[in-house]
């Protein structure tokens, strides 16, 4: 079985004062768990730039710098089928909101492995990243309306400094578009949402777990 993991590559921006990147913790745990299992993981940004990290602590930095080999030259969103994965993984990052969710290649990427009836799994902002199902040109209602999901709460974004200027409030955008969105209080506690053939865990600390049921549905297929 392969998984595809989508990575953002934005390293900064001028209105977002703070790291963009992807949590190497998250990383570190998806990877961890989808390898335990012999699941090969491909990694994909747009037009196969390197992907940005936000580094947590000493132990998730070590670990990349370690396999950096594996990061260092990541296919290219445009170019993939989704033909040839089993599931798809989107690991949260404010970066993903700025690059992924605005791309209209990874809309399209998101869109056939719902057409497949593939597994997608996402963590935190990664939920944001859905957002790419729609665009200026599509009048079509998102493809998850009516599913039940989470992600990182508008009360959890809302105590940064940065909040007004991020181009997706994850939570706000979910019920936007018929969504049913449900967070835990507590905004370190572990909180994943299985509906159909989507898994969203709230944060990083829910990452294992959201993994693990990625890998079910991925088994199960």
């Amino acid at each position: 079985m392969n998984c595809l993991l989508l990575m953002t590559a934005e390293k900064e921006s001028n209105q977002i004062e703070t790291e963009l990147g992807v949590s190497s913790s998250c990383i570190l745990f998806a990877l961890q768990s989808l390898t335990s299992e012999g699941i090969k993981v491909t990694i994909a940004t747009i037009n196969h730039k390197s992907p940005s990290w936000k580094f947590e602590d000493n132990k998730a930095e070590e670990w990349v710098k370690e396999n950096q080999n594996f990061f260092q030259s990541p296919l290219s969103i445009q170019e993939i089928d989704g033909k040839d994965f089993d599931g798809l993984f989107i690991p949260t990052s404010i970066g993903g909101l700025l690059d992924l969710a605005q791309n209209v290649q990874t809309g399209n990427l998101i869109k056939q492995f719902i057409e497949l009836n593939k597994p997608i799994a996402c963590v935190g902002q990664g939920t944001g990243v859905l957002a790419s199902l729609i665009n200026d040109e599509s009048k079509n209602e998102w493809k998850f309306k009516g599913y039940h999901l989470t992600g990182t709460p508008t009360a959890q974004e809302a105590t940064h400094p940065y909040f007004s200027k991020l181009p997706i409030i994850v939570e706000d955008f979910c019920y936007d578009n018929g969504a049913h969105f449900s967070a835990s209080s507590e905004i370190n506690n572990c909180h994943v949402v299985v509906d159909r053939k989507l898994v969203t865990g709230q944060n990083i600390q829910s990452t294992e777990l959201t993994v693990q049921n990625l890998i079910w549905l991925m088994k199960k297929r």
